[in-house]
């Protein structure tokens, strides 16, 4: 497996990691164990503005938790994510599916041709939540799979830049930057900082 495609495949799961589940004491509290840290040195070594403003915003929110995390904490950390990534409204930042950042006339068009793309990789959909194809989170785990899996499934590589291309690097970007600003707490400002950064080496990587 090659190394760097490896890395890229990490990334897009810790990312999802970050995201999906939902706020807890317990998912606080594994984020601060090493091998969570750790990704933040990786993601820091890539010497990206957005990326290592993020991951220091990470950090420090993760270095001002208490010992004992508290309910009020998670609670607002629920009240973050439900605005951001179901969309509420919260800073004017749109819900985070595909079809919402095309144009009117293709906006029905957005969902088979991303099932259609799954389809052809020859992966399951992806996401065990059975969110929408077109959801981040969904697209994040697709593109994780891709690399990850570049040893069994053939043409990975061309599979990851096109779908980057045609689809996922299409939004996902300029939502992240967007969410980003909209956050209300250093967990999720710091998480989608990274994953904006990020997206956009991903973008450079793929020109």
């Amino acid at each position: 497996m090659d190394a760097v495609t490896a890395a890229r495949g990490h990334l897009y799961s810790f990312f999802c990691g970050l995201l999906a589940p939902l706020p807890s004491a317990g998912l606080l509290e594994q984020l601060t164990r090493g091998e969570n840290l750790a990704y933040l040195d990786v993601l820091r070594g890539l010497n990206q503005a957005e990326i290592t403003a993020g991951a220091e915003e990470f950090a420090a929110y993760l270095g001002g938790l208490t010992p004992e995390i508290t309910s009020g904490e998670v609670a607002r950390l629920a009240v973050d994510r439900t605005a951001l990534l179901r969309a509420t409204g919260a800073g004017g930042v749109k819900a985070p599916y595909e079809r919402l950042f095309r144009p009117k006339s293709e906006e029905e068009t957005v969902i088979p041709a991303v099932q259609a793309f799954y389809r052809r990789a020859g992966l399951r959909q992806p996401n065990a939540l059975q969110e929408a194809p077109d959801y981040l989170l969904t697209q994040l785990e697709f593109l994780a799979n891709l690399c990850l899996q570049q040893d069994t499934l053939p043409q990975a590589d061309l599979l990851c830049r096109e779908f980057f291309t045609t689809h996922a690097g299409t939004w996902m970007p300029d939502w992240a930057a967007q969410a980003a600003q909209a956050a209300q707490t250093g967990f999720y400002r710091g998480a989608l900082g990274m994953l904006s950064g990020f997206l956009r080496l991903e973008g450079e990587f793929f020109q």
